[in-house]
């Protein structure tokens, strides 16, 4: 009986551990979306008003930051930069 015990308490906390990481990522993506949609409200107030702008420009925005960091740590410079911010995390 302990080990049908031990085993579902393994068996939760490895489902824990995948579903929590997953949950607070897509509550961070989220969130970035609505701060972006905030800051890019200037912008969107120039769109016709059928156009959900705010929608459309802020997933937008975030893919392009999230491309620009990628290009940025493709350089040299930029892999330094990971591997300074990654030691002093870590």
């Amino acid at each position: 009986m302990s080990k049908d015990r031990r085993s579902f308490g393994a068996t939760l906390m490895a489902g824990i551990l995948v579903v929590v990481p997953v949950y607070l990522g897509v509550l961070l993506l989220l969130k970035a979306t609505k701060t972006l949609a905030d800051l890019m409200k200037p912008v969107t107030a120039l769109l016709p008003a059928w156009l959900p702008g705010d929608q459309i420009l802020a997933p937008l925005l975030l893919l392009a930051i999230c491309f620009l960091v990628g290009v940025a740590i493709g350089t040299s410079a930029g892999r330094d930069i990971e591997k300074r911010i990654e030691h002093s995390l870590f």
